[in-house]
Parts: C-alpha cells; structure tokens; sequence
C-alpha cells in the first residue's frame, strides 16, 4: 500500500473508511494513521463529503435506476469474460486519425501518406542525388527526360529556393 493509493482509495470512494474495499481497508488505515498528511488529506474529503451530503437527493425512477445496473452487470461479465483488450493497430490510427480529422474516413490520409512515399522513392529513383559542387556553393541537379531534354535545378548561393533551366 502506498500513500498515492490511499489518495486513490479516498477519491474514489469518500472519506468514510467502511466504503473502501475490505481488501486494502486495513493496509490503508495503518497508513493514515502513520502518515499525517495522509491524515489531513482525509479529513480534507471529509469535509468535501458533508457538503456532498447536505444536496438535495435526485429523484430517480426505479426502471432507470434498475436499467443501469443491469447494463453495468452485462459490461462487466462480458469483459471479466474477454480480459484485458488491446485496440488493433487499425483501431489505434483510427483513433488518432479521429482526433485530428474527425469527419475524415481513414483512407484518405493513408492515400496521402503512400503518395508522399511512393513520390520519395521516385525522386530516389531518379538518381539526382549526389548533387554536383559549383563555386560559390550553387548546387546543380541535371535530369535528362525521355524526349532528351535536359533540365537542371540551380539552387543556393543567394539564387532562392531553387529554379528550372530547360538546356534542351
């Protein structure tokens, strides 16, 4: 038992010692009772609990009250029955997908995303790279198309973020 499970134990179920579970009531009495700040952190909810209390109490009829517990009995079997579940990594790049771009269908950034790789791979293929030194740190790329034009990126030195010369 630790303190930060007492502070768990009392959030999740009051001040009042009795709700807490048997299991770890005992563990979690002799703790408090060697740790004061454990101690005015109890009696801190405690006096949250009185203004709990004194609210008014919500009618709520007996059919929803029984249909809740029913729900919450069902839930718990079926997932006492399943253990513990992990989300399918689709599940997961949904999820994430879902927090950014809420409306979006999954495909439609998967479709992007291969694009972007399969343009990578084409630049790759291409064979542009090593880039050749000028003077004055310019850097050239020559591309020579099918029809037999060549055509040279010309970039750095001052010229910008780079430009096109058709040479053909």
């Amino acid at each position: 038992m630790t303190p930060d499970r007492v502070r768990d134990l009392i959030d999740a179920y009051g001040s009042a010692e009795h709700r807490w579970p048997v299991a770890e009531r005992a563990e979690a009495v002799a703790l408090l009772a060697a740790d004061a700040s454990l101690l005015a952190y109890q009696q801190e909810a405690a006096a949250l609990d009185g203004l709990l209390d004194q609210l008014p109490q919500a009618d709520v009829p007996a059919r929803l009250a029984e249909s809740i517990l029913a729900d919450a009995a069902v839930n718990s079997t079926r997932a006492g029955a399943a253990g513990i579940r992990h989300p399918s990594p689709v599940a997961k790049l949904r999820g994430i997908v879902g927090q950014f771009l809420p409306d979006m269908p999954l495909w439609q950034p998967a479709a992007g995303l291969a694009a972007s790789l399969a343009m990578g791979v084409w630049v790759g293929a291409l064979g542009l790279l090593p880039l050749s030194r000028q003077p004055a740190e310019i850097d050239v790329a020559h591309y020579e198309t099918a029809d037999g034009d060549m055509l040279s990126l010309i970039y750095g030195g001052g010229i910008g973020f780079g430009e096109w010369a058709n040479d053909g």
